[in-house]
């Protein structure tokens, strides 16, 4: 199924029972492995941004070994310790296949590169990371930027009605670096079907073509190899 030298994802999605602000937070990061992140899902608020505090927050790692990413999905919570706090949790742990594009997760933008990929094992539930970002935040971008905030939450709204999906999630970043879109699929034909079938998602990556909405992006899709916990009252994949 992959030889030694790949990596391995985890992802953790916490819901909280009071809403937890960016500024207020002091949630931390693992310092093993090297890349771990934080990110907040949350909503558009009426000036178009995102709302910086939310019940609902993301991690995810990128760890050199399976030995590595089992002991944090194993052990989520000695490695991410806000999770002790929600009253919600759920884990996977994910076997990248397929990367392509530009993403800055770990300091540098790395493109194509971010990710050492394994063997795709064929068969099982599948999660799809993406990124965006922008080459500048000056005010002229500023409108480019609102429109695709509001395109990010249409298509993620799509991807919750499409047959197949277990789960859609934006964790934005509480850094200067690039959050992710995620989204959990039982197979990697359902997922296919509504990346690129008739729908929102699909009109949106054709009018990109001629009007992109953003500067850079990536898609990374993994093998979902466990997974533990609730997401909404669900329990995706389990095994």
């Amino acid at each position: 199924m992959s030889g030694p030298e790949h990596d391995w994802i985890t992802v953790h999605r916490a819901r909280f029972a009071e809403s937890v602000d960016v500024e207020a937070q002091d949630f931390g990061v693992p310092r093993e492995p090297s890349c771990a992140r934080l990110g907040i899902d949350t909503h558009l608020g009426q000036d178009g941004l995102p709302v910086m505090s939310s019940k609902l927050w993301g991690a995810w790692s990128i760890c050199p070994s399976r030995l590595v990413a089992q002991e944090i999905f194993e052990n989520p919570t000695a490695h991410f310790p806000f999770l002790k706090a929600s009253v919600e949790a759920w884990h996977g742990l994910l076997l990248p296949y397929t990367h392509h594009g530009a993403v800055n997760w770990c300091g540098n933008i790395e493109s194509g590169t971010a990710l050492r990929l394994a063997s795709d094992p064929g068969a099982g539930p599948v999660a799809v990371l993406t990124t965006a970002a922008f080459d500048s935040d000056a005010p002229e971008e500023v409108p480019r930027i609102l429109e695709f905030l509001t395109n990010v939450w249409r298509a993620r709204e799509h991807f919750r009605s499409c047959a197949g999906n277990s789960g859609a999630a934006l964790f934005s970043p509480c850094d200067e670096l690039e959050g992710i879109t995620l989204s959990l699929w039982d197979s990697e034909a359902s997922m296919v079907t509504a990346a690129y079938g008739a729908g929102v998602h699909h009109d949106l990556l054709k009018r990109h073509r001629s009007e992109p909405f953003f500067d850079r992006s990536s898609f990374t899709r993994c093998r979902v190899i466990a997974s533990s916990g609730t997401w909404d009252g669900n329990s995706p994949f389990n095994s």
